[in-house]
């Protein structure tokens, strides 16, 4: 039988305990001569972009003025890449319920989301709000990304809106959140183009 230092490629075993780690977990040494397997500490960070097909032919419509509707986004446009998430085993949009789910991640975790939409107006002069609405279900509160943005013409306006935000409290982590968006005026509606979303944790 061959010594085990002496085995290459194919014939080494994988670490002890493998077999039942999880997804990311790494093996870490305890100082006692034995371990555990855990996700990894210190700065971590992962991606994920979800396309909308949906809203490109059927665009949300804002059919009441001064009225919230929320937005969608399916992740079946072309362009969704999930490669890079955080954890690939918790997406951080649920294409389902149309809600963002931050239940996976720690507390202290920053977000960065980059909202990209189409605009069209019914008439000129109508102002635009965008708005997050976060821990739903929870004790609510709302992040601002436009407020009464007046657009001079009728017409199709492209926004791209950045938010920035932080997993302070389980009623932020253990609760929903949404884009929702409405128009003072009437005849507006909204193509989703995507969601551009950025995870950092650690530190």
């Amino acid at each position: 039988m061959a010594e085990h230092n002496t085995l290459t490629g194919a014939s080494l075993h994988e670490p002890k305990g493998a077999a039942t780690a999880a997804l990311g977990e790494v093996y870490v040494a305890d100082g006692a001569g034995s371990g555990s397997w855990a996700i990894p500490t210190g700065v971590r960070m992962g991606w994920w972009d979800y396309n909308d097909a949906l809203t490109a032919t059927a665009p949300i419509a804002l059919t009441v003025a001064d009225t919230y509707y929320p937005l969608t986004n399916d992740g079946n446009g072309p362009f969704t890449n999930t490669n890079y998430a955080y954890q690939p085993a918790d997406p951080i949009w649920n294409t389902a319920t149309n809600r963002f789910d931050f239940s996976a991640l720690p507390l202290g975790a920053t977000v960065d989301i980059r909202l990209d939409i189409e605009i069209t107006t019914g008439g000129a002069n109508d102002a635009i709000s965008v708005n997050t609405f976060v821990a739903e279900g929870g004790s609510p509160y709302e992040l601002i990304l436009l407020s009464q943005k007046g657009f001079k013409t009728a017409g199709t306006h492209h926004e791209i809106l950045p938010l920035s935000m932080y997993i302070g409290d389980t009623n932020t982590q253990q609760h929903g959140a949404y884009f929702q968006v409405k128009c003072d005026g009437t005849g507006a509606s909204v193509k989703v183009n995507g969601y551009f979303i950025r995870v950092i944790t650690g530190g």
